[in-house]
This record gives structure tokens, C-alpha cells and sequence, in this order.
């Protein structure tokens, strides 16, 4: 009995290591092949053409692709040839924009199928993280074993995270990438993880420090 409880904890504690840690690097990965933020990006590359769209129309505050459609319709009217083509451009851009989100390039995946098994591998991640509490729980159904393992699994995943964001941060040094490059590809991923890292370990402190002052005080009664 007291091995198959051993073998329990064991499996349990290991995939809730592995759910956990995947759950957490999925909540950044979500957000990265999401289409509002793909849309974001393809949006701040296009506004670098506006000051030349602008200077060609003779407009003095462009905001966005659309102010600039609207801009151009207003001064030339509606059924002008500047308004009828700057329109048919920016549909263009839109249909461009929606086509590469969903073209496939990354081995045979898009953005958009990536963005999708990921939210499939988030909401997974949820089920095995309870799946192991649950097989823990039941290793010798004691709250406090339960506590202390997740504890653990926090600590592990939080200190994981600080490694991995120095790790990444010292092979870019190593292969001399330049600094403009790593801070505006790679900059997001890298605070995420620094902040995911401390949440955990904080996490896991206090989740601790909750089963040590409770395994005290039953002690002094």
C-alpha cells in the first residue's frame, strides 16, 4: 500500500511539474500568436509608410491607415479617383494582413493554427495541473502533503524561468546579435519570463510558509 501511495505521489508530482510549466510558458506563447497581436504588429510597420503616404497627398496628421482614407475621401470626394484607389489600397493591406496571418510558414502551421493548438495546450495544461493535485491528494489524502508538493512545483517552475531568461539572454551575447535586434524581438518573451519566475517563487514562499505555520501550530496543540 505504502509503495503504490509512493508511486501515486510520484506521478503526480511529475506531471504537475510538466503541466505547470507548460501552462505558464503557453500564457505568453498564446498571447504572441494571437491575431490582435500579430494585427498590432503588421499595423506599427505599415504606419512607417504613412509620413511618405501623407507627403504624396499633401495631408499634414496622419494617425492611421484609415485617417489617411478618410482624409483623402474627404478632400477629393468620395467618388474621386485619390479616394476610389487609396480605398482599394488599404483593402488590399486588410486582406493581406488576414492572408498571412493564416498562410502556413511555420512547417506546414500559420500563425492562426499555431495560436489555436496553443489555447488546445493551455486549456490541457489546466486538466493535468489538476490531475496531478488530484493524484497527489489521493498519494495519502492530506491537504497539507497537497499544499507543500504545489509549493514546490512553484518554486521549481519560478526558479526555471529566471535560469531560462538568463540562459537566453547570455546565448544572444555569445553570438554577438545586436542589442536592437534582441530588444525588439525577443525583449517581451524575455520580461514575461522574469516576471512569471517571480510570481511563482513568491507564490510558492507563501504557499509554504502557510504549511510550515500550520503544521507549527498543530504541533503546539
Amino acid at each position: 500500500m505504502k509503495s503504490f501511495s509512493l508511486l501515486l505521489s510520484i506521478i503526480g508530482t511529475f506531471i504537475l511539474i510538466v503541466s505547470f510549466s507548460i501552462f505558464v510558458q503557453s500564457i505568453y506563447l498564446k498571447n504572441i500568436t494571437s491575431e490582435d497581436f500579430f494585427s498590432t504588429i503588421f499595423d506599427s510597420a505599415m504606419e512607417k509608410q504613412l509620413p511618405d503616404i501623407c507627403s504624396q497627398a499633401n495631408l499634414t496628421e496622419c494617425s492611421s491607415m484609415s485617417d489617411v482614407v478618410d482624409q483623402i475621401c474627404d478632400k477629393y470626394g468620395e467618388t474621386s479617383i485619390p479616394c476610389v484607389e487609396i480605398k482599394k489600397r488599404y483593402q488590399e493591406m486588410m486582406a493581406y494582413k488576414d492572408g498571412l496571418y493564416r498562410k502556413e510558414v511555420f512547417a506546414g502551421f500559420s500563425m492562426f493554427k499555431l495560436n489555436h493548438w496553443i489555447n488546445l495546450t493551455n486549456k490541457f495544461g489546466i486538466l493535468f495541473i489538476l490531475l496531478g493535485m488530484l493524484l497527489i491528494y489521493l498519494s495519502d489524502k492530506r491537504i497539507k502533503t497537497l499544499l507543500k508538493k504545489i509549493s514546490i512545483v512553484l518554486l521549481f517552475t519560478g526558479i526555471s524561468c529566471l535560469l531560462f531568461r538568463f540562459f537566453i539572454a547570455s546565448f544572444f551575447q555569445s553570438q554577438n546579435i545586436p542589442t536592437e535586434i534582441v530588444q525588439s524581438l525577443f525583449s517581451d518573451m524575455m520580461i514575461f519570463e522574469v516576471r512569471a519566475g517571480l510570481l511563482c517563487i513568491v507564490a510558492g514562499i507563501v504557499l509554504f510558509s502557510v504549511q510550515y505555520l500550520a503544521k507549527e501550530k498543530d504541533n503546539r496543540g
